[in-house]
């Protein structure tokens, strides 16, 4: 699983939006959602600003690793859930 991971990110442009941060952000919106909480209470749990939580959500920025692993605890998702599957995004 890492290595097909690997190879698609491999070689990945950081222009943002793109497919990938895209579809991560509406992941990490529907667990949001589903949580039953705003971007400004999403944003507070996880030590950040609203406006970094809705720009990760629109795909306009990549969460770094600790933003991603504060997202993953507070809305109580694996990590890898917030990665999409099921297409190349080189």
């Amino acid at each position: 699983m890492f290595l097909d991971l690997y190879d698609q990110i491999r070689g990945f442009k950081s222009e943002t939006p793109n497919h990938f941060t895209i579809a991560m952000g509406e992941l990490i919106r529907t667990a949001r959602i589903e949580g039953n909480l705003t971007q400004a209470q999403l944003a507070e749990k996880a030590f950040m600003r609203q406006a970094t939580i809705s720009d990760i959500e629109k795909g306009k920025r990549e969460p770094s690793v600790s933003e991603l692993l504060s997202i993953s605890f507070v809305l109580r998702k694996p990590l890898v859930y917030f990665f999409p599957k099921g297409q190349a995004y080189v």
